[in-house]
């Protein structure tokens, strides 16, 4: 296989599979065409991205690629959120030993408004938590646990928390934002993190 299969996976199964387990209407939706002829078009990439026909080896990749542990599903290991699979759920809280959410992982449960988040979460990819209502309602410097996951609004400066492990994916695209400063504590800085900051200074501790 090429690349990272937990990862990988994950996005094929939300696409073809996730959206639509309680309303096949959003596979329609979102693609235009059936969740029968989406959940073929899964195991064909499945099929694909294993190199293999063989059904028996298929059924047990799916098997060992995820897990479900109530209204969410994480990679085999758990330690990827990669699906948020109730769209009527208001409340999550993230198991501990999860290290990344996925990107789209809350895309069929946006009005989810509290999130507990566990303290190993190292890694929130791809905007993950945008579409929530949980974000909406925050403002200012946003903390997912203890990962740095945006700043919003007119913040200049902004003075990361001791005890933050990481920062997100896109975390400080802010253009208001022109110091930055970094806690001991940060073992993590995810890509584009900065990318449209208007940084002029960031405070690196000793």
């Amino acid at each position: 296989a090429i690349g990272h299969p937990v990862l990988e996976l994950g996005s094929m199964f939300n696409a073809f599979v996730g959206f639509g387990e309680l309303d096949d209407k959003c596979t329609e939706k979102f693609f235009g065409y059936d969740s029968e002829t989406a959940f073929r078009f899964w195991r064909l990439s499945l099929a694909r991205y294993l190199g293999t026909d063989d059904e028996n080896a298929i059924v047990d990749a799916e098997n060992k690629a995820f897990k479900a542990v109530g209204d969410v599903i994480y990679s085999a290991d758990g330690k990827t959120l990669v699906m948020v699979a109730n769209k009527n759920a208001k409340s999550i809280a993230i198991a501990n030993g999860t290290e990344v959410i996925a990107p789209n992982a809350f895309n069929l449960a946006k009005g989810v408004s509290s999130i507990a988040f566990p303290s190993t979460l190292v890694n929130v990819q791809g905007n993950a938590l945008d579409v929530t209502a949980w974000y909406t309602s925050q403002d200012g410097v946003v903390y997912a646990g203890p990962v740095l996951y945006k700043v919003k609004g007119l913040t200049s400066s902004v003075a990361v928390k001791e005890g933050t492990v990481a920062i997100a994916e896109n975390a400080v695209n802010n253009a208001a934002v022109k110091t930055i400063t970094l806690p001991s504590s940060l073992k993590v800085i995810g890509k584009n993190a900065f990318a449209q900051s208007g940084l002029t200074a960031v405070v690196i501790p000793n």
